[in-house]
């Protein structure tokens, strides 16, 4: 598609302050360094300081969530490294994966062990964000392979039809020890 590429961050409205936020100044200063085009999908609207520069918002909602790989060519994921952030599920990350996108993230809680193998792109600096995203904003080729990398990840790992034989063997085993039910016991008043 024509147009620069559009590096960008999925998430609410209590995340944004907790997570991107923190790293905004970083993200614009790269964004104005390497020439990509930073994209914020949330709700509502959020204030982000004018002197930031631009930048591009997607109003959230559910179908719009379905929908990232056609807002996004990058798919963001900053954290701060602190207790609260390292108990995060890395949903953020699958989600960007499970579009096909590749994703930069700070390597903080699970998401190091989703990024292993090639699957993304782990930033711990300000230098490592900006030669992450460097890398995939120059190399259509590399956003391509990381992007095919997570999906296929996330099609092994966490797809429906991955999961759902598990659980209809657990579903199974469990209703075949169960108890039988027992007739209903009559109580009544005495006299």
């Amino acid at each position: 598609r024509a147009g620069p590429v559009r590096v960008g961050w999925l998430g609410s409205d209590r995340s944004i302050h907790e997570t991107l936020l923190p790293h905004l100044a970083m993200l614009a200063r790269l964004r104005d360094e390497i020439g990509f085009e930073l994209v914020i999908v949330t709700r509502p609207k959020p204030e982000v300081p004018a002197a930031l520069g631009p930048w591009r918002w997607v109003e959230w909602s559910p179908d719009v969530e379905t929908r990232i790989a056609e807002l996004l060519d990058v798919g963001v994921m900053p954290l701060v490294d602190e207790p609260f952030q390292r108990g995060k599920c890395g949903l953020k990350l699958l989600q960007y994966m499970a579009a096909g996108l590749p994703a930069v993230a700070s390597p903080v809680g699970i998401n190091v062990q989703l990024l292993e193998g090639g699957r993304g792109s782990a930033a711990a600096s300000a230098d490592a964000w900006g030669d992450a995203l460097a890398g995939l904003v120059r190399d259509p080729g590399l956003r391509a392979t990381l992007g095919a990398a997570g999906r296929a990840f996330v099609e092994e790992r966490y797809a429906l039809r991955s999961w759902f034989p598990v659980l209809e063997e657990i579903l199974v085993r469990v209703a075949a020890e169960a108890p039988r039910a027992r007739p209903a016991v009559r109580v009544t008043r005495g006299a």
